[in-house]
C-alpha cells in the first residue's frame, strides 16, 4: 500500500517558503468579519502563516464553522489497495475517484493478504484461493483469445472471478473536511488495511495542515458491523417506495419559482395532467444532452431494493448522491455467472471456485466477519437499499443505460428507467441512455 499526497491548492500568489491551503482557508474564514477586501485578506494570511493556522482553530474547531476546512483541497494517489478497502473509501460522498478498471486494464496476480488472519494454516489457505483465481483468470483470457472474443467484453465478464482482495489504485480528490471524517472513519473498522490507509493519509497532511484536521480517532458509532444476510431475494430489482405524488411536487415547485405563486396554489394547478405535461414539454425543449433536469426533480425519491454482484456494486457506488445501505455479500445465493464465461464452457469451474470461495469466507468470519469479505469473487451478490431523488436518477439512468455501460449495471438501469417511466411518465420522458437522447427529445412532442 502506498498513499502518496499529489496536489493540494495553495495561494497562486504565495511566494513564501510555507505553502499550505490553510492561508486560504483563514483568508475566506475572515470574509464575513473583515473589511479589507479578499484578495488582501489572502496576503495577510499567506504573510502569517502562524496566525492564519491559529484562526483556523478557533473558527473551524472553538466556534464549530466546520465548512472553512472545505477550503482547503488535497489530491491523493492511491495504489496498491485492496477492492474490498476501495468500497470503505469511495463510500464517502464529498470527494472525487477515479480508479483502475477491471473492464478495462488485465489484472495481474497482485492482491492483499491481510495480516490479522491469524491461523497460518488459514493464511496458506487464503493465498492458494487468490492464487487460483487469478489462475482461472488468465486461463478464461487466453481462452477468449483462441476463440476471437472481444478484448474488451473478455476482461469485463472474466473479472467476476477476481476476489475483492485484488489490489487497485485510484486518484483521490477530497478538501479537509471530508478527510477528517473519512480518516476517523478508516480508523473506526476493524480491518487492518483501513486503519493502514488513515494512518497514511493523515501522515501526508498533518504537518501540512495542522489547523484544519483534528478530529481523527476510531469512534464506536462508525464501526460497520455486518450481519451474514439470512435471507435471499428474489427480484433483482424491486421498487420499494416513492414519492406517490412526485410528479405532482416536481411540477408545483417548478411552479413556485418560476410564476412566484404560492406552493398550495402551485400544487393546486400542477394537478392538472395537460398543465404537468406542458410545463414539462418546455423545460425538456431547452434541455441538451449534458444539461440535467432542474433543481425541482430533488421533490420526488424512489428507493430499490437490488440484488447485485460485487462488480456492479463497484459501479453503483460512485453515485453518491444517493443514499445506500449495502448488506454483507451474501452466501446464500449463487454468484451471477456472466455469458462469456458460459460461451467458453467454464461455468462449473467458475461456480466451484466460487464455492471454494463461500467456504473460505465462512471460516474467516469466524475471526471476523468483514475481514472474509476479502475472499468474496465479483460475482458474489449482495442486497443492496439505494435511494435518489428524480434529477439524481437522470444522471444514473443517462450514464448507464448507455450503450457503452457494462451489462449488468445497464441491466439495472434499464429496469429502474422501465419502474420509473412507468410511476412517472411525464417527469422521466427523457430520462434514458446517452445514445438514446436524440430519439427520446424527438418523441416528446408526443407526451
Amino acid at each position: 500500500m502506498k498513499i502518496i499526497l499529489a496536489g493540494f491548492n495553495t495561494d497562486i500568489h504565495n511566494e513564501h517558503k510555507i505553502k499550505s491551503p490553510e492561508t486560504i482557508s483563514a483568508a475566506y474564514a475572515r470574509i464575513s468579519r473583515a473589511k479589507q477586501s479578499v484578495d488582501k485578506l489572502r496576503e495577510i494570511a499567506a504573510d502569517d502563516v502562524k496566525s492564519a493556522r491559529k484562526s483556523n482553530q478557533n473558527i473551524i474547531f472553538d466556534l464549530g464553522h466546520s465548512s472553512i476546512a472545505e477550503h482547503a483541497v488535497f489530491n491523493f494517489d492511491i495504489i496498491d489497495v485492496s477492492r474490498l478497502v476501495a468500497e470503505y473509501i469511495q463510500h464517502h460522498r464529498l470527494a472525487s475517484y477515479t480508479e483502475k478498471s477491471q473492464r478495462y486494464v488485465k489484472f495481474n496476480n497482485s492482491y492483499y493478504i491481510p495480516d490479522n488472519i491469524r491461523s497460518i494454516k488459514l493464511k496458506k489457505e487464503f493465498i492458494s484461493f487468490c492464487d487460483e483465481c487469478f489462475s482461472l483468470y488468465e486461463t478464461m483470457l487466453n481462452v477468449c483469445k483462441e476463440k476471437n472474443i472481444e478484448s474488451g467484453s473478455a476482461k469485463e465478464d472474466i473479472r467476476y472471478i477476481l476476489p475483492l482482495a485484488t489490489l487497485t489504485q485510484m486518484g483521490m480528490t477530497v478538501n479537509a473536511r471530508t478527510l477528517e471524517y473519512m480518516i476517523s472513519d478508516l480508523n473506526s473498522q476493524e480491518l487492518l488495511e483501513t486503519k493502514s490507509i488513515a494512518n497514511a493519509l493523515y501522515k501526508c497532511v498533518n504537518k501540512l495542515t495542522p489547523s484544519v484536521i483534528k478530529y481523527i480517532d476510531e469512534r464506536e458509532l462508525l464501526k460497520k458491523v455486518k450481519a451474514t444476510p439470512n435471507y435471499s431475494k428474489t427480484k433483482d430489482i424491486e421498487l420499494i417506495d416513492f414519492t406517490v405524488d412526485g410528479e405532482r411536487k416536481i411540477i408545483a415547485s417548478m411552479l413556485f419559482e418560476k410564476d412566484g405563486i404560492s406552493y398550495k396554489k402551485a400544487y393546486s394547478l400542477a394537478k392538472c395532467g395537460k398543465r404537468r405535461k406542458d410545463i414539462a414539454k418546455e423545460m425538456f425543449s431547452q434541455m441538451a444532452l449534458w444539461d440535467r433536469p432542474l433543481r425541482a426533480f430533488e421533490n420526488a425519491y424512489f428507493t430499490f431494493n437490488i440484488n447485485l454482484s460485487a462488480s456492479a456494486f463497484a459501479q453503483l457506488k460512485r453515485h453518491r448522491i444517493s443514499t445506500i445501505n449495502a448488506q454483507a455479500y451474501n452466501l446464500n445465493m449463487k454468484p451471477i455467472v456472466p455469458e462469456t464465461i458460459k460461451k467458453i464452457g467454464y461455468k462449473d469451474k467458475y461456480l466451484k471456485l466460487a464455492e471454494r470461495a463461500n467456504g473460505l469466507m465462512k471460516k474467516l468470519a469466524e475471526q471476523n466477519s468483514c475481514l472474509s469479505e476479502y475472499a468474496c469473487i465479483n460475482g458474489t451478490r449482495r442486497n443492496v437499499l439505494i435511494s435518489m431523488n428524480a434529477r439524481e436518477l437522470y444522471h444514473f439512468i443517462r450514464l448507464r443505460s448507455d450503450g457503452h455501460a457494462q451489462w449488468e449495471i445497464r441491466d439495472i438501469s434499464n429496469r429502474i428507467s422501465e419502474i420509473v417511466k412507468e410511476k412517472f411518465p411525464v417527469i422521466f420522458a427523457l430520462a434514458g441512455g446517452k445514445d438514446k437522447y436524440n430519439s427520446l427529445k424527438e418523441s416528446i412532442d408526443g407526451l
